[in-house]
């Protein structure tokens, strides 16, 4: 993978981390921000930001998303 190449199955549930510069396996966090999945360790780098900067914690994991995704898979 190239720096810029955008995998299949980016950002959606169960696939590939949004994070351009992630794109792992295992995107069970959900972003209510950006409406995309991403992998446990950049869900956590997310959050840190956002509680820091909103006290809000805008990364939620699988099992707390009401809704199935919107997103196709």
């Amino acid at each position: 993978m190239t720096g810029t190449e955008i995998l299949p199955g980016k950002g959606k549930r169960g696939q590939l981390c949004n994070r351009q510069a992630c794109q792992q396996p295992g995107a069970t966090f959900y972003n209510t921000s950006t409406r995309a999945w991403y992998c446990p360790e950049c869900a956590r780098k997310i959050n840190f930001w956002s509680l820091l900067d909103h006290n809000e914690a805008i990364c939620i994991p699988e099992s707390e998303v009401a809704t199935p995704d919107p997103r196709p898979a």
